[in-house]
């Protein structure tokens, strides 16, 4: 469940969605949400020439109410030149997908 959308503050066109998951997923689900979920977004808004997604979980310890979200999963839709690569006014030649799980990307 997609819970909040940011627009990179320095770089314009970028997107980082953040997603909830309603349970514990493993990382090949993970992985066909994200491959499937980035490139429909990026299809709904032609400007955007990259995305990255960070999917959480609720850990919630046992006897409370609260908790805190632990990101288990993250996923980028950008161009062949990068997150931070020139693509000029358009979207680039292409774009690839690329799925993370465990440690999280140095991004």
């Amino acid at each position: 469940m997609l819970f909040d959308e940011v627009p990179d503050p320095v770089l314009e066109r970028r997107l980082t969605l953040h997603l909830l998951a309603r349970e514990p997923g493993g990382r090949a689900e993970f992985s066909r949400t994200l491959r499937e979920l980035l490139p429909q977004r990026a299809a709904r808004d032609s400007t955007l020439v990259a995305i990255r997604a960070i999917v959480y979980h609720a850990a919630v310890p046992s006897g409370t109410n609260e908790g805190d979200l632990v990101p288990v999963a993250w996923g980028e839709w950008i161009p062949l030149e990068g997150w931070y690569g020139e693509v000029g006014t358009g979207r680039g030649t292409g774009h690839r997908v690329y799925f993370y799980h465990g440690a999280p990307p140095e991004w």
